[in-house]
């Protein structure tokens, strides 16, 4: 299939192939199809299959002339970006489903409104941290201008919709009080980020004796493993970050 005659839902299908064939390694090319049926005809699928073994998304294992194997080249550069917008998509949305609850009970109780501006502007941020540094790698490790497109798309859409989650608090903030706890949003690193909205949290703790994510935790309204989750994707992440930086150098160099 040539680029040009790429359908509209090119991208959800090769990410649904991406998907399975990294959940089931070793599926054949008769596997993909059969699990595409309903969502893509067979030569569409057969020609997202061609495209992806030449793009190098998909390693092939020829058992033998029939029998062909598959699974995903987890060091192509497209399946490491779209593997961590995953995570990001995915994690942002279990935080803005906490945030909708707190937000709720941010008017009644201060507690809950410092929860709500430190959960934004230093989970939701730090979300947007990484989403930003996942579309500067976009640029230097991605050859194929089509997979940019797709890569910067549903980066930038990732990207505002954290922008308008985050100053949506600012705004709540502005019109409810202001308090010197709550985190403003700036050019930090990441770690900074973290470390800035987890300190606030705990000098009101130190003045009210209770931190606001053991309540939230106690009460229900924040599940501990979903933090969990995320302070784990971070962790990832910087690693990720620190083995992408030094390769930089060498990508700088080549433009």
């Amino acid at each position: 299939m040539a680029n040009s005659e790429r359908e509209p839902d090119y991208e959800s299908r090769q990410n649904d192939i991406l998907q399975y064939v990294r959940q089931n390694p070793n599926s054949t090319k008769a596997d993909v199809i059969r699990h595409m049926l309903g969502r893509s005809a067979l030569t569409t699928t057969h020609a997202i299959l061609k495209d992806m073994t030449r793009d190098g998304k998909l390693n092939v294992y020829k058992k033998n002339l029939q029998t062909h194997l598959l699974t995903v080249n987890e060091k192509n550069e497209f399946n490491q970006i779209i593997s961590w917008l995953d995570k990001l998509e995915s994690i942002s949305e279990k935080i803005i489903k906490i945030l909708n609850k707190i937000s709720s009970l941010s008017r009644k109780d201060e507690k809950f409104f410092i929860l709500q501006g430190n959960l934004s502007y230093t989970y939701l941020g730090s979300i947007k941290e990484m989403a930003e540094q996942l579309l500067f790698e976009t640029h230097y490790t991605v050859p194929d201008e089509k997979d940019k497109l797709i890569l910067s798309s549903r980066i930038t859409n990732l990207i505002i919709k954290m922008i308008n989650h985050i100053y949506s608090a600012k705004f709540s903030i502005i019109a409810f009080g202001k308090d010197r706890r709550i985190v403003q949003p700036g050019a930090m690193s990441l770690a900074t980020n973290m470390l800035n909205g987890l300190w606030s949290l705990r000098e009101y703790k130190q003045e009210k004796g209770q931190d606001p994510i053991d309540y939230a935790i106690e009460k229900g309204i924040i599940k501990d493993d979903i933090l969990n989750e995320l302070h784990s994707i971070i962790h990832e992440f910087r690693e990720y970050e620190e083995e992408s930086h030094s390769k930089q150098p060498k990508r700088l160099t080549k433009q």
